[in-house]
């Protein structure tokens, strides 16, 4: 295999911009297409006869700006300030 490091600025650049298009491809499955499934879900949710008090949508972090606008779309706005509660720390020490 050919070490990168003796590739040309230009076959850097061109390699990087493949790397980086084939990332945002992936980010846009996660959380575009993730977050589809999950408000396809609440719609069904609230079209029922008897709907929820509340919703609660646990997902990250990096979820929640895109979940927010879709809501605003439906309608929604957030009841108060936001609080981001932390679901769990981990040490990241292996034992």
């Amino acid at each position: 295999m050919e070490d990168l490091r003796s590739r040309t600025g230009g076959e850097q650049e061109a390699l990087a911009r493949v790397v980086i298009s084939l990332a945002m491809g992936f980010w846009s499955v996660v959380l575009e297409e993730r977050n589809a499934v999950v408000i396809e879900r609440v719609k069904e949710i609230l079209a029922r006869d008897e709907r929820p008090r509340s919703i609660a949508i646990f997902y990250g972090a990096a979820h929640m700006p895109l979940f927010e606008r879709q809501l605003e779309e439906l309608g929604y706005a957030p009841a108060g300030d936001l609080e981001r509660v932390k679901a769990w720390a981990m040490d990241a020490v292996r034992r």
